[in-house]
């Protein structure tokens, strides 16, 4: 065991960054010498002795391997709560996974059922995980790269297929029966989210297009939606503001389905510590209350382009790494590419559908926007 309290991993013990951290095992039964080995939730190995020491940077979990001299073994964690004083994305990529495979809890609470935490980037978020019966709630992350839904062994895939930015991993959120408060910081102002991204469960998306055993099918005559609304908390949990994304309408003539990562602005919430994650629909008592997330406190892609007049009928789209293609014009046509804080990186010129280079950039993400006799398009693309 650890001398260490995780309790109620709501409530984890408080550290600043740069503050010493020691965690204490305790090991009994077998044969000694034991062999201890120290594992942050990202795989690093901290620590070989039976004392851990470390200094605080953010938030994260340190499991603890112990082997007897004939090779029993038993583990045990301990999770740290870092005060942010800045944000540090959320990505999930930072949270070794297995390919094609999700991770809904940790089987090491003491009570099945209790809320664990797990921790990506800065930020701090809430698991409830009882393995017994096959179920969790709160939030968890994966990294499947298929969109089908076939039975709840897919409750973890998106409609996308991966995460957002192209990236592999990307957090799940089961809002049933949970607490979906992602823990920010405990700074008396509170911190500025920029934003983060969203998409469409499969789960969801089956069953409102399709229905099923559970949940009848969404249809334009009961003018059905389901939309995500995410909340910002001060430090005594009351509610800031609110930030709503509609996932899917059948309200309007034409159905609207997100099938892609939608960057969400939380700037209008201002200084918050927590976020909460809810849903509002029509089919509220029916529908799954399942969303996914990714890249949390990600500054907005767009932020700082100038806005561009036109209309239609000019394209793009990424050829190969660092090939853009530009299409439906016979007419002359200029292209910026921007970084995501709007500085202008390269700019091209060319005539009809035609392809440029970016080899040139570094690696990132960017943002290309294109003019041609009064028609416009823009394309946020990743040069890899």
């Amino acid at each position: 065991m650890l001398d260490w309290d995780n309790g109620d991993n709501r409530d984890l013990p408080l550290y600043q960054a740069g503050q010493a951290i020691v965690i204490d095992a305790y090991v009994a039964g077998g044969e000694e010498p034991y062999t201890y080995r120290w594992v942050t939730s990202k795989g690093e190995e901290v620590g070989t002795g039976s004392t851990l020491a470390v200094t605080a940077t953010v938030p994260e979990a340190y499991r603890l391997f112990v082997t007897s001299a004939e090779g029993q073994t038993v583990t045990d964690k301990a999770n740290v709560f870092v005060n942010a004083n800045e944000l540090s994305v959320a990505t999930f990529d930072d949270l070794p996974l297995e390919k094609e495979s999700a991770w809904p809890g940790d089987n090491l609470v003491e009570d099945p059922g209790a809320f664990d935490a797990f921790f990506s980037g800065s930020f701090h978020f809430t698991n409830s995980y009882m393995p017994e019966y096959n179920y969790w709630c709160g939030y968890s992350f994966a990294n499947e790269t298929s969109t089908i839904f076939e039975g709840l062994q897919h409750q973890h895939r998106n409609v996308v297929g991966g995460g957002a930015e192209d990236t592999a991993n990307y957090g799940v959120t089961f809002m049933d029966y949970a607490d979906t408060r992602i823990y920010v910081t405990h700074a008396e102002e509170g911190l500025t989210v920029p934003g983060m991204y969203v998409t469409n469960s499969a789960y969801l998306v089956n069953s409102a297009l399709n229905g099923d055993g559970f949940c009848p099918q969404f249809t334009h005559e009961d003018k059905d939606y389901y939309k995500l609304v995410i909340q910002g908390l001060n430090e005594e949990n009351e509610v800031l503001g609110k930030v709503e994304v509609m996932l899917i309408d059948f309200s309007e003539e034409e159905p609207y389905v997100l099938s892609e990562w939608k960057y969400v602005d939380l700037t209008p919430l201002g200084k918050v510590h927590r976020l909460r994650i809810d849903r509002e629909s029509t089919k509220q008592a029916y529908a799954p209350a399942y969303a996914c997330i990714d890249q949390v406190g990600a500054e907005n892609p767009g932020a700082g382009l100038p806005s561009i007049a036109g209309g239609s009928g000019l394209g793009m789209t990424v050829a190969a790494d660092g090939i853009l293609s530009v299409l439906g014009t016979d007419a002359v046509w200029s292209m910026d590419v921007y970084s995501t804080d709007g500085i202008v990186c390269a700019s091209y010129n060319g005539h009809g559908a035609s392809t440029v280079s970016t080899a040139a950039l570094a690696p990132g993400i960017y943002i290309a926007r294109a003019v041609s006799e009064g028609a416009s398009a823009t394309l946020r693309f990743v040069r890899r």
